[in-house]
């Protein structure tokens, strides 16, 4: 098997969102965000930051990176439905890159899987007090850096 991180492409975005996983599709729903208008938030957000595309044997798996606007720098994260055939290794890259970054920095999600706030506080974030909902309505979460 072979691994290797790239800065993101338009083509990885594409390909990723081609082969959305179920919980991706989901959350993309609630957000209110069709297939075109999250690929082109996504690439704009490639741009302007921090940008990494994890591939496997040629296939990216998951595209994500970190962006600083008003002065507040999130995280963003896409991946395809074998992100779980790779979790363990997908998660200690996150670990050691969201690590990297100075100062706060925070993930929203709307957080469609059970288990999305364990794994949340694995990458190192608490969930914030912030209330907030998707243009969709949708309740949204903010997690905090620890």
């Amino acid at each position: 098997m072979k691994k290797l991180v790239q800065p993101v492409t338009e083509a990885h975005i594409k390909s990723i969102l081609d082969n959305l996983w179920q919980r991706g599709e989901e959350e993309l729903f609630q957000y209110g965000l069709d297939k075109e208008s999250a690929f082109l938030r996504f690439v704009h957000y490639a741009k302007i930051g921090i940008s990494k595309t994890y591939i496997i044997n040629s296939n990216p798996i998951l595209a994500c990176g970190i962006v600083t606007q008003k002065g507040e720098s999130f995280t963003w994260f896409i991946a395809t439905s074998n992100f779980s055939n790779h979790a363990l290794g997908i998660t200690h890259f996150l670990h050691r890159e969201v690590m990297k970054h100075k100062g706060d920095l925070y993930i929203y999600s709307t957080c469609i899987h059970p288990d999305t706030q364990r794994w949340f506080n694995i990458l190192g974030f608490n969930e914030d007090k912030w209330d907030g909902k998707t243009k969709s309505g949708f309740k949204l979460f903010r997690f905090k850096r620890r």
